[in-house]
């Protein structure tokens, strides 16, 4: 086997140092100093938070009685839902429904509880309803749900309509159409346990 020349020898020599130096600052050095940035950013957001509380803390006792007074402004306010617990919720729901179907001339076909969740402070009681209804009681019958309080909201709504064999004349169809069947979920808020 020949001997590579000195010079070959050499520069394969600096070419590994390069290498092992390139793979020194790519495992090690890099990620140090990553590191370190992402605490130092850290830190400045620290520093700017303390700033702004500290700022706040002379008025901390204003604010609290802002919070508690909001606090008591939703508790009157008629947007929430008064149930004290979540089958009271649903009842109160399905009476809400039944008195919007009814004043209506829609039919409650049925009416089943949905699972109750939280969210920021509230939980959210809901039942899914079955009815029957010409479209003109459906209007009638959503725009009451919606429009009152407490709030109620209205999801997943699916209308089906059947309908017999189509005859000629207009008047003849109007007659071979049968109501609407209508399935949607109608939920309301209460404030959670200790909330206020």
């Amino acid at each position: 086997m020949n001997a590579l020349p000195s010079w070959m020898s050499k520069l394969a020599a600096l070419g590994l140092l390069i290498g092992l130096i390139a793979a020194v600052a790519v495992l090690i050095v890099l990620p140090a100093v990553e590191k370190r940035q992402a605490i130092k950013d850290g830190l400045e957001h620290s520093h700017d938070v303390i700033e702004r509380l500290s700022a706040l803390a002379p008025r901390r006792e204003e604010l609290a009685a802002t919070a508690e007074a909001l606090d008591e402004d939703l508790e009157v306010s008629g947007l929430l839902m008064t149930s004290a617990n979540e089958l009271l919720a649903a009842a109160e729901l399905r009476d809400y429904v039944e008195r919007a179907i009814g004043m209506h001339g829609g039919e409650l076909q049925s009416s089943q509880g949905l699972p109750t969740t939280e969210t920021e402070g509230l939980r959210r009681s809901g039942i899914r309803v079955t009815m029957t209804a010409s479209i003109g009681e459906l209007a009638g019958t959503l725009y009451m749900l919606e429009e009152q309080r407490p709030y109620l909201f209205i999801e997943s709504l699916e209308i089906r309509s059947r309908q017999r064999k189509r005859r000629r004349d207009d008047a003849a169809l109007q007659e071979t159409l049968l109501p609407l069947t209508v399935r949607f979920d109608v939920h309301g808020y209460l404030l959670q346990d200790g909330s206020i």
